[in-house]
């Protein structure tokens, strides 16, 4: 199913190359960074497992990673991001006699690849798009799915991004004990170096 989104959104995208001739691409390298505005991950304890144990995770304090990008014709940007989250996980669990607690932290990342349309003319414009998470490093909740929307502001060759992005993961059917939130939301700004390419 991923193969086939995948293959839909750079068809799509490549029909603007038809007209190559009046057509300019570019190439976008920076970094992304900012921070997750909801929980990331969700306790699934139940039953007695619940009564005798417990969960608690914190929220990332910052999410961060390179990004790269495609522009068409100053409109169009066809982005990849890796994107790293660290965060606290809390548990205690009662062993008959007492409480035991632990923490630790885990780490997750994700590599979400995202088609954008840029409206208006100018230096600061509006953009909107979506796409998809071509893979993931701690639940395996595929296929998750993207959408976001923010301000392109162009200052020469720098491009800074400041964005808010919704991330959809799928449900968890199987068993498990932890689970990603099937709704989040974070907020980036992006800061890149645009290299003209015709």
């Amino acid at each position: 199913m991923r193969l086939i989104i995948i293959s839909s959104l750079l068809v799509t995208l490549a029909i603007p190359f038809s007209a190559a001739g009046q057509n300019r691409i570019e190439f976008e390298f920076g970094v992304r960074a900012g921070v997750p505005l909801t929980l990331p991950l969700a306790s699934r304890l139940t039953g007695l497992a619940s009564v005798f144990s417990s969960q608690a995770f914190s929220r990332a304090p910052v999410s961060v990673g390179p990004t790269v990008a495609v522009v068409i014709h100053d409109r169009i940007a066809v982005q990849f991001d890796s994107l790293y989250k660290r965060m606290r996980f809390n548990s205690s669990f009662y062993n008959g006699t007492s409480y035991v607690s632990s923490s630790r932290y885990l780490s997750s990342w994700e590599f979400p690849l995202i088609a954008d349309y840029s409206i208006l003319q100018g230096r600061i414009r509006p953009f909107g798009g979506g796409g998809i998470l071509l893979n993931e490093r701690l639940s395996y909740q595929l296929p998750a799915y993207v959408i976001n929307g923010g301000l392109d502001w162009r200052v020469s060759r720098v491009v800074i991004r400041p964005e808010l992005r919704y991330t959809r993961w799928s449900s968890v059917s199987q068993s498990t004990d932890v689970a990603r939130r099937e709704n989040q939301f974070e907020y980036l700004v992006g800061f890149s170096f645009r290299a003209l390419r015709h």
